[in-house]
């Protein structure tokens, strides 16, 4: 079924029938075939699977001969691009569509990195079409860490960054280079259009681990940090923070409050709830798992409660959640006596994954209780995901798990359980290629299933506006910059990204810096709308020049460095120039060599050496050039017998051949 959608139209899907779904999103191959760590010899896929979790409604899907590692009631499998790594978080809209946030280490859905590596979010429908891809635009690397998405669509990504973000609101205490990590966070409208991105930390390395969004709009963030943050002291050596946002009535975020935690040990948060007007926080303090709520009714945080469960005795809390008036925390852990509430079943191996549902106060309370999950073997969570009353747990399986056999060397999981008696739901244990899966994370859409699934249609929105601000469709940043010129007589002019920059209003800025000696303007492609730039007859000479390292946005645009003159191509099938002059000899030098580093002067050795191969091309064109027709006429016609040591050599490089089988 095909749905042709002229620009701007779209179709809202509305099933009459639902049922639950989960998302995961992992890593699936043997990342070490040959045993040999010192070799990079893995071949993993990243990948983005749906799976039906209730088929009361509807039949659970059934394998294609062509499919692979097939599960009970997966719906689909996507590999995501070949150039991303670990998923890092995964969430489902209020649309219904499903994000991941990844790593990307080359171009992505056609966008090209500045660094690197970048922080990438992805989204897609709910029938696993790819809808839009977000590239952070950072000039060294970026990791993309968390993600959370708020009533009304408004996304927030946050994680950590080594040197720049072009058009980021800088904080006070940021180092913006490559030898150290600072937090930034970045929202996005339901368009995926950036709305604001911050960078702040601390001299040292520091990220942003958690986010959650306030009824208000404020952006919480809980990260971890090795030394002090503004107006904060160090405690430990790794620190605890917790970081309120709130845009300004010029859309610029301002900070609410910065505060630090924690133990003089290593301690990492690893949850975040907003719950009223407080938030509630999960750490892991030197091996404990901890609790804290803090009322953020005013503009400095107060503790009001602060909770330790317990040496998690090599374990780690990994997600936390609210469950009506309650709050569930799940990890692992080796500890069977968890200061959890009453534990509704016992720890079945050296390391299981727990559940705990414990009072939003913080504080112990009788009905708290207290879940393990897993087998003989060690099990370890790396997901939670809380739907309907119900929490959802995904991870790496050990030896054995509960009614689950083992399929392949390294097994994932997925498993449905009440947190408050411990009863096992729904479940599946699986593998990937070669036997080997890796679970990064998970997401539930308690109404994503139904009979569109068995039609390949998503549910809700199909079509729509895409964006046209450039910002959005590549990695290009607000700052950016390139230069023109036109004319062996023109001055340079720079041409820089504004923020909500689209083709259309780029094409009149070139326009009126090539001063009518150019044509730009907008053409379509089978990839949509690309830049054409052509100069206005045949003896314009334009010239391109690449912007400033790491805010460079010729690469951006797709546009090379260099000339741009009319040519034709002659009889004997030569590129000309159009207006019958010399042939332009660019030595491809790049503006920004240095040689700061060994890496700086490889890359500048490297590009003299292309520069002399030019020259000598330009030498053997000239020399062609000024030899009169009537030697080349001669030294063509000349049969003239080869000297006797060259026939004498040919006659051995024969013998050779014909000794070797040739």
């Amino acid at each position: 079924m095909k749905f042709n959608l002229d620009s701007g139209d779209g179709i809202t899907m509305i099933p009459a029938q639902t049922e639950p779904v989960v998302y995961i999103a992992q890593a699936s191959g043997n990342p070490d075939p040959d045993k040999n760590p010192l070799t990079n010899d893995g071949k993993v896929t990243q990948q983005l699977i749906k799976v039906q979790t209730d088929t009361s409604l509807f039949a659970a899907p059934t394998q294609n001969s062509n499919e692979t590692n097939f599960i009970d009631g997966r719906v689909w499998a996507k590999d995501v691009s070949a150039s991303a790594g670990v998923v890092h978080a995964t969430q489902v809209g209020p649309d219904g569509s499903v994000y991941t946030l990844s790593d990307a280490v080359g171009t992505v859905d056609g966008q090209a990195l500045k660094g690197a590596q970048d922080a990438v979010l992805q989204k897609y429908d709910s029938a696993g079409r790819l809808i839009f891809t977000r590239t952070l635009g950072a000039t060294t690397s970026s990791a993309g860490l968390t993600m959370a998405i708020a009533a009304d669509g408004t996304i927030a990504i946050a994680g950590k960054v080594n040197g720049g973000i072009g058009g980021a609101v800088a904080g006070t205490a940021n180092s913006p280079d490559a030898t150290t990590s600072d937090s930034f966070v970045t929202t996005y409208n339901a368009a995926g259009e950036e709305i604001w991105t911050t960078v702040r930390g601390g001299r040292a390395d520091d990220e942003a681990t958690n986010l959650a969004f306030g009824a208000d709009g404020t952006v919480y963030v809980a990260g971890r940090t090795q030394s002090p943050l503004p107006t904060q002291s160090k405690i430990g050596g790794w620190d605890t923070y917790i970081e309120a946002f709130k845009a300004d009535d010029k859309g610029k975020p301002q900070t609410v409050f910065t505060q630090t935690l924690g133990t003089t040990g290593t301690d990492k948060p690893s949850g975040l709830v907003v719950d009223g007007s407080s938030i509630v926080l999960a750490n892991n303090e030197a091996g404990h798992g901890v609790l804290y709520r803090f009322d953020v009714s005013t503009a400095i945080p107060t503790q009001t409660a602060r909770r330790d469960l317990g040496d998690l005795m090599g374990g780690s809390i990994v997600g936390l959640a609210l469950n009506g008036g309650n709050l569930v925390v799940a990890g692992t852990t080796s500890n069977a006596a968890l200061a959890a509430g009453s534990a509704n079943n016992a720890l079945s191996g050296s390391r299981d994954g727990f559940v705990a549902q414990l009072s939003n106060t913080v504080t112990a309370a009788g009905t708290d209780t207290l879940s393990f999950y897993g087998g003989t073997g060690d099990d370890l969570v790396t997901g939670m995901a809380v739907s309907d009353g119900k929490v959802f747990l995904t991870g790496q399986a050990g030896s054995d798990l509960p009614g689950q056999n083992a399929v392949g060397t390294k097994d994932g999981f997925i498993a449905q359980i009440d947190p408050g008696t411990g009863a096992l739901g729904w479940s599946r244990r699986y593998s990937g290629q070669a036997g080997y899966v890796t679970p990064t994370s998970i997401a539930v859409d308690a109404t994503g299933s139904s009979v569109l699934d068995k039609l390949g249609l998503p549910k809700g929105l199909m079509g729509g506006v895409a964006s046209k601000q450039l910002t959005a469709a590549s990695s290009l940043r607000p700052g950016d910059s390139f230069q023109v010129k036109a004319g062996a007589f023109g001055a340079k002019t720079t041409i820089t990204i504004a923020n909500g920059e689209t083709l259309d209003t780029l094409v009149t800025k070139l326009n009126h810096a090539m001063a009518g000696q150019a044509t730009v303007a907008t053409t379509t492609t089978d990839n949509g709308k690309a830049l054409s730039i052509k100069p206005a007859n045949n003896f314009n000479v334009l010239e391109l020049y690449s912007g400033p390292d790491g805010k460079d946005a010729l690469a951006g645009l797709g546009l090379p460095v260099g000339v741009v003159r009319s040519t034709i191509v002659s009889k004997d099938g030569k590129v000309l120039p159009a207006d019958g002059k010399g042939q332009i000899y660019g030595l491809k030098l790049d503006q920004h060599m240095n040689l700061d580093s060994a890496q700086g002067i490889a890359h500048t050795a490297a590009e003299l050496a292309t520069a002399l191969g030019v020259v000598r091309q330009a030498y053997k064109d000239l020399q062609a050039a000024a030899t009169p027709k009537s030697v080349t006429a001669a030294a063509a016609s000349s049969t003239k017998a080869p000297p006797a040591y060259l026939t004498a050599q040919l006659a051995n490089y024969q013998q050779a051949l014909q000794r070797l089988g040739g």
